[in-house]
């Protein structure tokens, strides 16, 4: 039998489009194209929660004394996503699998965002 090409949607990992990913260990990262698109020379992020519009902002060079690190190790930005999973009362015990966040620039609010709906049906499906 000769090998043959096994087919699949290339951009269903994250890589095609900007995304954050929640990891089951609490762990986050942005993705490259995240990182080269919106997050490059940044040193630090805020994390910001809209608990009424379930969307989670993120804020570049946030000089608030929350505000996160960012880590870039040349396959984009890793953060800690745990103030994220307890913004929304969850733990990472709650993630069974990794989130991948779609993420886009909201000018009106100034911050780069995503929605948390996957994320809440993740952790309440646990």
């Amino acid at each position: 039998m000769a090998f043959q090409e096994v087919e699949g949607d290339v951009g269903r990992n994250g890589r095609e489009n900007p995304t954050l990913a929640i990891y089951p260990d609490g762990g986050g990262r942005l993705n490259t194209v995240a990182s080269q698109q919106w997050f490059d020379a940044v040193d630090t992020i805020g994390i910001y929660h809209d608990a009424e519009t379930h969307r989670l902002g993120i804020n570049r060079n946030d000089e608030s004394a929350h505000a996160l690190t960012a880590t870039a190790d040349g396959k984009g930005i890793s953060i800690t996503a745990r103030r994220i999973l307890d913004a929304i009362g969850a733990s990472p015990d709650d993630v069974g699998s990794a989130v991948h966040l779609p993420l886009e620039h909201d000018p009106a609010e100034g911050l780069i965002v995503a929605d948390l709906d996957p994320l809440l049906a993740e952790v309440n499906d646990g």
